[in-house]
C-alpha cells in the first residue's frame, strides 16, 4: 500500500492510495473508505452501504458455541 497526500491549494488536499490486489478485497476496501470518510468528514463523500450486521468475531463465537456437528 502506498499513500500520498497532494496539496492542490492553500486548503485543499487529495489523498492518493495505491493498493495491490493482494492487500485488500472489496469488503476490506469498503471498510477502509468508510473509515476515511468518517474520520475526515469528507463533504460530498459518496454514501457507502452499511456494514454487515454480523462481524467475523460474532460468527466465530456462534460457531464455537454450537453443538458438535451443527456449525
Amino acid at each position: 500500500m502506498r499513500a500520498v497526500l497532494l496539496s492542490t491549494g492553500p486548503q485543499a488536499r487529495v489523498l492518493v492510495l495505491s493498493l495491490h490486489h493482494a492487500f485488500c478485497d472489496g469488503w476490506s476496501l469498503e471498510v477502509l473508505l468508510r473509515e476515511l470518510f468518517e474520520a475526515y468528514g469528507a463533504p460530498g463523500a459518496p454514501a457507502l452501504p452499511a456494514g454487515p450486521a454480523a462481524q467475523h468475531l460474532d460468527y466465530a463465537r456462534w460457531e464455537h458455541s454450537a453443538p458438535a456437528g451443527r456449525a
